[in-house]
């Protein structure tokens, strides 16, 4: 990196730059549940709470600065960069700043910049991987010798604040891009409901046949019970459960687990193709979502919160699969969903008791490709939609390493050089007592 910065910047490493700060957690720490001293104790959790997403939302518990200086607390200053160091916390690579004096939990680290433009510290840390530089443990771990050795691209103090100036400039309108992107899932999804909807309007239906839905049905049956201790990621028979398909009947076989069971099991449980699989217990915006098995794939079974549903000759498995995504199905699944806090149910006997409305085979599929050709055209929509959102975060990394490479604003040679810097740097740490790093004077 070295031979390639502009002149007046100099490579050094983190250690050079900033102070490095571990968290701690005191015994007995849960009596301290409520907000009455002035250090917020701040935790991994409170990265996660809602609010500005470059600064911390603090939790409920505090300490005063006696408890902090009694239980060995480290009190960290304002616009220290914290961020989780052991855990898949790691991964998320979220990182957050202080507003205010704080102490953090020992599943935290904080990051002190000195005397340089924090701002300018804060963008370039965002670039850094800390999956990466973990150990290799069963619970990734990061600590000051896996951070002090990496490489700090420091130019003159003067254009750190131009480089700000500019990325935040730029970056604004990459996050204004994100949130416009953002938004449009919503309306795709509004928009395949609304292309249900109009297949399936009142006015259409009300003049084809109806009965009650297990009228149609070849075969209706709940699935296969295994617990986990009875599943496998390698070995025996695949069994689709219901986080394998979404709202829009989309499939998913990640984390997929195999069971061992019996040939009377097999031939009375596998799917086949044209099954119909609903959901009928989850969380209450997911229940009832189904998906058509459209697959060849011989010996799949499925688990006990699916209800597997075989149509007759009478109703095109698609034609069914669209009826019960459809606006008009779902309000009626609304009417017999029972719910507690956490999990709801749609019991067979209600799904069979579904009113199901059928036109003739030539009418459903005329209604099924045309349903396809609607969605299909969504779907290139959304295609769309995940190119520019990689494009977006690719143009924002670029924009990053273009300004940590010294290539974003134009070099001043009357600026005063990094490598002065840097000494001063220095030579105010070491005028630092050492009992005052990382913590603030109660009076500061």
């Amino acid at each position: 990196m070295s031979e390639t910065l502009p002149q007046g910047w100099i490579e050094t490493t983190l250690k050079d730059v900033a102070e490095l700060v571990a968290g701690k957690t005191p015994k007995l720490v849960g009596q301290y549940s409520s907000n009455k001293g002035v250090i917020p104790w701040v935790k991994v959790s409170d990265m996660n709470l809602p609010g500005n997403e470059e600064f911390v939302s603090y939790s409920a518990i505090s300490f005063s600065f006696e408890e902090c200086e009694k239980y060995g607390l480290p009190i960290l200053p304002p616009e220290t960069i914290i961020f989780p160091k052991n855990g898949g916390a790691i991964a998320t690579g979220k990182r957050r700043r202080l507003s205010k004096n704080c102490s953090l939990d020992l599943n935290t680290m904080g990051i002190i910049p000195q005397c340089i433009n924090t701002n300018y510290f804060f963008h370039w840390f965002n670039t850094i991987d800390l999956a990466e530089l973990s150990d290799g443990s069963v619970v990734p771990q990061i600590n000051k010798s896996h951070l002090h050795p990496i490489k700090f691209p420091l130019p003159p103090l003067a254009e750190q604040q131009k480089i700000v100036a500019k990325l935040e400039a730029l970056l604004t309108r990459s996050t204004n891009a994100r949130n416009e992107l953002a938004a449009i899932p919503k309306l795709i999804e509004r928009y395949k409901q609304a292309v249900l909807a109009t297949a399936f309007e009142t006015r259409l239906i009300e003049h084809w046949e109806v009965n009650p839905l297990e009228y149609y049905l070849a075969d209706s049956l709940i699935g296969l019970v295994r617990s986990k201790t009875e599943q496998s990621e390698i070995n025996g028979t695949p069994y689709i459960r219901m986080n394998h398909f979404n709202l829009q009947g989309r499939w998913n076989f990640e984390h997929l687990t195999f069971v061992t069971i019996s040939p009377a099991e097999l031939q009375r449980y596998e799917l086949k193709l044209g099954d119909l699989l609903f959901n009928t217990r989850n969380s209450a915006e997911l229940v009832g979502k189904v998906a058509l098995w459209e697959s060849e794939n011989r010996g799949h079974v499925y688990n006990n919160n699916i209800l597997r549903l075989r149509f007759t000759k009478q109703i095109l498995p698609k034609y069914a699969l669209y009826y019960m995504m459809s606006p008009i199905f779902r309000q009626y699944l609304e009417s017999v969903k029972s719910a507690t806090t956490s999990v709801a149910a749609i019991y067979q006997r209600n799904v069979n008791a579904a009113p199901f409305y059928v036109p003739d085979l030539e009418t459903q599929m005329e209604m099924v490709l045309k349903i396809d050709s609607s969605l299909n055209a969504i779907d290139t929509i959304e295609a769309e939609l995940t190119k520019a959102k990689a494009l977006r975060k690719r143009l924002e990394q670029a924009t990053l390493a273009k300004a940590f490479r010294g290539e974003l604003v134009p070099q001043n040679p009357n600026d005063e050089p990094a490598s002065v810097l840097l000494e001063r740097i220095g030579a105010e740490r070491e005028a630092q007592p050492k009992s005052k790093k990382g913590r603030r004077d109660k009076h500061g």
